[in-house]
């Protein structure tokens, strides 16, 4: 889950990207892959998946019967979604992941986020899952109503105007660095450790 503060403000989500490590295979495979989005209102996540969204915000936003991502070692692996996924800037933003199997093993970087952000459990079937408190690097891209920045920059605007205003019409993002002090290459990174891609349904959690 991604909190309101660490986001740009409105913004139609195009894409989401997947921060790859050197350990593992280039690619993997995943059978009945899909990706929900909705919003949240509270700033940490219960065990009860449905229970986390606010009612009639959960939306599918990719689906497919077989995904291969891959990415080379510390680069980005993209998901172009099917569905642009239109955030309203002043909640919470929940990204589910879903699949029913697969092969191959996809390791991503995680970064610790303090607070139960991530919820992990079996699929298909399970209704509730294991609270966590790391998550998934993400790359959060689109179309927003200020300029494209960086997580960092995001913040730093955030903590100096309380919020952005939105400018005149939209412009494409950059990206927003989810776990990330700066862009890649530019800046440092806190302690991230790498993890496998394993089966969840809820939380910003694909790691």
């Amino acid at each position: 889950m991604a909190l309101e503060q660490e986001l740009a403000g409105a913004m139609e989500i195009e894409s989401l990207s997947w921060h790859r490590t050197s350990v593992g295979s280039s690619s993997a495979e995943f059978v009945q892959f899909r990706i929900y989005m909705g919003l949240c209102a509270s700033d940490e996540l219960g065990q009860s998946f449905e229970d986390n969204y606010v009612p009639g915000t959960r939306q599918l936003v990719y689906s497919t019967m077989l995904h291969t991502i891959a990415a080379q070692a510390e680069q980005w692996a993209t998901i172009e979604l099917d569905t642009p996924f239109w955030y309203d800037g002043s909640s919470n933003l929940i990204v589910e992941v879903q699949w029913a199997g697969g092969s191959g093993s996809f390791y991503s970087y995680r970064w610790e986020t303090g607070s139960g952000r991530c919820v992990k459990g079996s699929y298909p079937g399970a209704v509730s899952g294991s609270v966590l408190t790391s998550m998934s690097q993400l790359m959060i891209s689109g179309s927003l109503g200020l300029q494209g920045l960086t997580f960092a920059g995001v913040k730093s605007v955030l903590s100096r105007q309380g919020r952005a205003p939105a400018a005149s019409s939209p412009e494409p993002a950059a990206g927003l660095f989810l776990g990330m002090t700066g862009a890649p290459g530019g800046g440092p990174v806190p302690p991230r450790r790498p993890s496998m891609l394993t089966c969840c349904r809820a939380g910003l959690e694909a790691g």
